[in-house]
């Protein structure tokens, strides 16, 4: 499952703060580190850092709930189960 937009942000933002409070003189974290320790993506965080910041537009909206997608997901399960083969 991935992880939500805002904990996604606030990954973002941990390992851009981390990032830029590499002391003076010293070597800082490669991206691709800071990445895997963050649970991110090495593209998502080179994005980040050339943009300054995590994306502002978040994306679209959820249509369901959580509660909804997994009703969905057992309904559909269950349609398997009993020989229904799912179509268009």
């Amino acid at each position: 499952m991935k992880t939500s937009s805002a904990k996604r942000g606030d990954a973002i933002s941990a390992a851009l703060k981390k990032l830029n409070d590499c002391p003076l003189g010293s070597k800082p974290p490669s991206i691709n580190s800071l990445a895997k320790d963050f649970g991110l993506s090495e593209t998502t965080l080179r994005r980040a850092v050339t943009n300054g910041g995590s994306p502002k537009r978040p994306g679209a909206p959820n249509v369901l709930t959580s509660h909804e997608e997994n009703q969905l997901v057992g309904y559909c399960i269950n349609m398997q189960k009993l020989g229904f083969g799912l179509t268009k």
